[in-house]
Parts: structure tokens; sequence; C-alpha cells
């Protein structure tokens, strides 16, 4: 065999077999019939389906599509066996081995540890006042504000096609990105491949999730990014929440979450098809708290939608509906859940 290499990176440019089989005794005679190549090319579509170069008839080996990084790198044995069983789990549901070959291996392909921390300890998790701070302070309430301003026609309409107030997708969206300020810094596609990966009680919801960001952004799912978790976008769904709930509201053919009429009228319709009634306050036990809490099913985090929603309608005299007693606000603890879990997994 004779290959030669990039010095400069170490990377694989191309090769060739020379097509004899070996005899005993006497050594190496010619192949005309090139059966030791094709065994070679057979054994290493079998061993490396993903990750092997491309052996032609002629001995010629070509570098296979992709940057033959990114994933293909991993070098504990049990991250390896992981990852193969996942690429043929994805293989088996129509994604085309090519395919797979360019995502995975793509050079910005890479395990994010800290995402597998960041979903032990989510924020919801922390003391209530704590967690309280990082969304109703000055800060947030004056992009609130201004938010306001600028998307209150919006914010109408949509509270008019979907029957979901507005001041809930303010607060929905204030707690999700402080208005469009923080929409995560993690790549889904690597965050949601770790997870399949390093993390055995949510492997299998990560993904079915990595899926749907597969087939949702089909010519660059590298380039999405996104929470910890693998939510996206201004409204911070997740990939099958973007599949059964987005909403093309500027009929431009497709549904971007980066933009403010697609991810409100998303986040309004996701409330929507979970119960959301309008005019009516969040209360627990009522359809409105159970449709935030589907959105994310934490009791903190609906908590603290509900309170914020109430600062900024107060200040812009929305005015939402508010009893006299609301068990919400007791103070009193209450069972915490999994940050970001799917409906089926709550």
């Amino acid at each position: 065999m004779h290959a030669e290499i990039d010095l400069d990176t170490g990377h694989f440019l191309r090769g060739w077999l020379k097509p004899v089989k070996q005899v005993e005794p006497g050594g190496p005679i010619p192949d005309p019939q090139g059966k030791g190549i094709k065994m070679i090319a057979k054994l290493s579509d079998t061993d490396f389906p993903y990750s092997a170069p491309i052996v032609l008839k002629t001995g010629e080996i070509k570098k296979a599509p992709g940057d033959g990084e990114g994933f293909f790198t991993l070098t504990q044995p049990e991250q390896r066996k992981k990852l193969r069983s996942l690429l043929d789990v994805f293989s088996s549901q129509g994604f085309s081995p090519e395919k797979l070959r360019v995502w995975f291996g793509d050079n910005r392909a890479d395990l994010v540890p800290q995402v597998v921390e960041k979903m032990q300890k989510p924020a919801e998790h922390l003391p209530y006042e704590q967690y309280r701070k990082l969304f109703i302070n000055p800060q947030v309430i004056s992009a609130g504000l201004e938010f306001f301003e600028q998307k209150k026609k919006l914010l109408h309409q949509i509270e008019q096609s979907y029957k979901v107030d507005r001041w809930v997708l303010m607060g929905l969206v204030g707690v999700e990105t402080k208005f469009g300020n923080h929409k995560g810094t993690y790549p889904a596609f690597n965050a949601l491949t770790t997870l399949s990966i390093s993390h055995p009680r949510r492997s299998k919801w990560a993904q079915k999730e990595l899926k749907t960001l597969l087939e949702q952004f089909p010519e660059d799912p590298l380039n999405v990014m996104g929470s910890y978790a693998g939510a996206v976008g201004l409204v911070q769904f997740m990939p099958t929440s973007i599949k059964g709930y987005g909403v093309d509201h500027d009929k431009d053919g497709m549904v971007n979450l980066d933009v403010w009429q697609d991810a409100l009228a998303s986040a309004a319709n996701y409330l929507k098809k979970h119960g959301w009634r309008l005019n009516k306050p969040i209360l627990k036990k009522t359809p409105n708290y159970r449709a935030v809490f589907r959105y994310n099913p934490d009791h903190n985090y609906v908590k603290v939608v509900k309170e914020l929603s109430e600062e900024l309608a107060a200040k812009i005299n929305i005015k939402p509906k508010k009893p006299k007693t609301d068990p919400a606000q007791t103070g009193a603890k209450t069972p915490q859940s999994p940050r970001r879990l799917v409906p089926d997994e709550q």
C-alpha cells in the first residue's frame, strides 16, 4: 500500500493498493481480478462504515466526504461504541451513511462535557429567591418594556390569532432568552450528541431530539446554536417542538425561530395546543399553569414566568387576571423536575 499524508495536518490525502495475493511459498503474485482489494474494501466498510475511505476497484483509495474528524476522533472505546450504535440507529431510520459521515466527522463536532453537569444541576433547582433574581431585576424589566414598545403590534396580533395573552408571552421570552439577548452559546448538535453518548438517563430523549435536529436543519445542523439542553431560537424550542408546534407566521416558506414573527407565534401555538385560556390567571391545577409547565416542567420556572409576566403587565397596564390568593405565591416547597423534558417523560 502507498499513502500520501498532509505533513502539516496529518490528514490522509490519497493512497493506492497494489493488486497482489499472497501465495506460499514464493511470496505475492499478481492478482488481476482484484480479489484482495475487494476483500479490503468490504472489511473496511464493515468495520468503519461511517469513517472509512473510499476504496476503488483499481486499488485507488480516496478520502471520504467530510472532514474525517469530529466525533470520529474519539479515543475512549466506550464512547466509540456508543457513537457507532447511535449512527447505526440513525442509518436504520433513513439517514445516509454519507450524510452521517459529513455531520459527525465535521471538524466542528466535539463532545461538550459541561452540558452533562448543567443537566444535572439546572438553574431551576436553585432556591427560588436566588433563581428569581436571574429574571426579575431592573435590567430584565427594562429590556421587557423596550421589547413591548418594539413588538406591541405583533404581540396584539398574535394574542388575537391564538387567544394567548401577550403578557404571558413576554414573561416566557424574558425567562427563556431575556428578550432575545441570550439564545445560548452551545452548538445544539454537539450538546445533544454529548447527551446521547454520555448521559445514560437522558440518552434516549437526547437521541430523539438529535434526530429531529438533523431533520429540521439538514443543510448544516452544526451551525445551530442553543442552550446546553439543545433548545434553540428566541423562544428556546427543542427540535421536536419546532417540528410539532413551529409556525411560519411571516409566510416566507420556513419556520425560523430567530425571527420574532415565527418565534412568538410558535410559542403561542405551543401554549394554545396545551390548553392555554385567554384572560385567565396562572394558578396551580388550572389549564394555564399546566400549559406553562409543559413548556418547561419545573414549578420554579412556572412561578417566575408568572411573576415576570405580572411585573411587566403592571408597568404597561395590560392588567392580567390576578386572584386574591394564589397558591403559587405561598412559598411552599414543591417537587422539582428535570430541565427541558419532552412531554412524554414528565
